[in-house]
């Protein structure tokens, strides 16, 4: 079984928090990434969320940078 790996943006850090998630799930994980960034406005770490498919990040969310 092969593994396709596509990001929408470079890396900007070494380390990263990653979320796995489906679009079930995506809601919970977005909340979760927006308290983190909330928590750690000057963060070393990146947020990524992993899924098996497209996931839509609402426009109020993209300045998380996820």
């Amino acid at each position: 079984m092969a593994i396709t790996l596509e990001a929408q943006a470079p890396a900007r850090a070494d380390r990263a928090l990653v979320f796995a998630c489906d679009e079930g799930y995506a809601p919970f994980a977005l909340m979760a990434a927006e308290r983190i960034a909330a928590l750690h406005p000057g963060r070393d770490f990146d947020i990524c969320l992993c899924s098996d498919g497209p996931l839509a990040v609402p426009a109020s969310l993209a300045q998380l940078g996820v």
